[in-house]
């Protein structure tokens, strides 16, 4: 499209500009109220400034697609552009989460294999093991933290499969994601560089989230040294068994970055959105009695195996309309290096494209009453029906989230498993405060009662 018939893009401009740097700034995580505002009041491609740098915001699926897979080498990792560390980069560095196309590649073809369909299902007895160990832990009519317990058998899950070692860090990582979540976001929506004690204090938050980090990543290379007689075939084993393109040992960077990316990324969105799922449930009793229906009749009480998924259609619509009205990320960005168009509208240089998933998620454009908790989206009839791309709980394109079929087949397993055995209930009256960082997780703690459940005999 020739440069002069391009449209300039709409956004708030003077006070409405003002009001709306002041909710990003003061804003507890992603704002996205305020996004949902300004994409009602101007359009799928909405401009921002915020503090003097460019954010688009592009809500259209059809030109997320494009974003995403059509001129996917076009938009960049927020990395790209800035001399040091910006957003994720601060902790996970160039692994294969925060990489741009060039160094994400060679890591996305080494780590692949791990996440072919056979290897996955490979992992569901893990799965179930673990999910019945959690269980055992409940007695009738207690009160639980169910992020909490998420949390828990999702890290364990994780450090089981991935990096055949068992841990018991749950807090210490969760409490370090979250404070390197918050710096990252504060990166988008706060982007004034202030000085002395500001830039002190991030650099010493930063530090902290690390070193937290780290020690997970020594534990884990620890315990293989001491373990080094046992054959396995696992992430860490592929990670610490890669050579350069000499035939030289990566280096520690290398496998420390996708230790990271793997384990926490592997763990914390399932666990959220498992969360949110129990939450979901426990609001919605009808949904959750035709949830024990077909867990009654497909499992008779008994935990959930590979060969049990595809007779469990709806317990998968549950955990699909879970990340559908809480996406365990709400957002994705990306950097825009020079000039250009989207939609016949002009972007900028050195500019952020961001991408409001939770917006496109509850688009009523796209969805039906889209603050609903309701399975039945996502029946396969409806699913044909829709964009592909307004339903992103995994991101797009070939920047798909690398395990986005364990995650799901992790989801199913434990929804399935704990469902068949317990009712959970809501313990507080007041509730829970979704805190959108870069995933969505409640503010304080999600506390359930769980009452033990015996499966209804259904007649054939």
């Amino acid at each position: 499209m020739a440069a002069s018939t391009l449209r300039e893009v709409p956004g708030p401009r003077g006070l409405a500009s003002l009001a709306t740097n002041w909710k990003f700034m003061r804003a507890t995580g992603l704002p996205h109220n305020t996004i949902q505002q300004v994409v009602r009041e101007h359009g799928d491609v909405a401009r921002l400034n915020i503090a003097g740098h460019i954010l688009y915001i592009v809500s259209n699926p059809d030109l997320i697609q494009e974003v995403f897979v059509k001129r996917v080498q076009e938009f960049h990792k927020p990395g790209v552009g800035s001399d040091k560390p910006r957003l994720l980069t601060h902790f996970l560095g160039d692994g294969i989460l925060t990489a741009d196309h060039e160094n994400w590649r060679p890591q996305r073809k080494l780590i692949q294999p791990l996440m072919h369909t056979k290897q996955i299902e490979s992992y569901a007895d893990t799965m179930t093991r673990f999910g019945e160990r959690l269980i055992q832990q409940w007695q009738h009519g207690s009160q639980r933290d169910i992020h909490a317990d998420m949390t828990q058998v999702t890290m364990e899950i994780i450090a089981a499969t991935m990096f055949d070692a068992p841990t018991d860090s749950a807090t210490q990582v969760q409490d370090a994601v979250k404070l390197g979540q918050a710096i990252a976001v504060a990166e988008i929506t706060q982007p004034i560089e202030l000085g002395g004690w500001f830039v002190r204090k991030k650099a010493e938050n930063i530090r902290h989230v690390n070193e937290q980090l780290d020690s997970v990543v020594q534990y884990l290379l620890e315990e293989r040294r001491m373990n080094s007689d046992k054959e396995r075939n696992d992430l860490l084993t592929l990670l610490m068994n890669t050579t350069d393109e000499n035939g030289k040992p990566v280096s520690y960077s290398f496998i420390r970055n996708n230790i990271l990316t793997l384990f926490v990324a592997g763990h914390e969105t399932t666990a959220n959105s498992l969360t949110w799922a129990f939450y979901y449930l426990a609001k919605n009793p009808q949904i959750a009695e035709k949830l024990y229906h077909e867990l009654d009749t497909v499992l008779a009480g008994r935990a959930a195996t590979l060969a049990d998924l595809p007779h469990l259609p709806y317990t998968l619509m549950v955990v699909k309309e879970a990340m559908r009205i809480e996406p365990a990320v709400s957002a994705l960005t990306r950097y825009i290096t020079d000039d250009t168009e989207l939609g016949g509208y002009r972007l900028q240089g050195d500019s952020t494209i961001f991408i409001p998933i939770y917006q496109v998620h509850h688009d009523a454009r796209w969805w039906s009453q889209p603050d609903v908790f309701n399975p039945e989206r996502f029946a396969p009839e409806e699913e044909a029906k829709r964009h592909k791309y307004a339903y992103m709980p995994f991101g797009g394109g070939p920047r798909v989230c690398i395990g986005n079929h364990f995650a799901m087949m992790e989801g199913h397993i434990l929804l399935a498993t704990i469902a068949s055995r317990f009712k959970v209930t809501l313990a507080d009256t007041h509730e829970p405060e979704p805190i959108r960082l870069i995933t969505t997780f409640p503010r304080h703690a999600l506390n359930v009662t769980v009452e033990q459940r015996e499966p209804v005999k259904v007649l054939a």
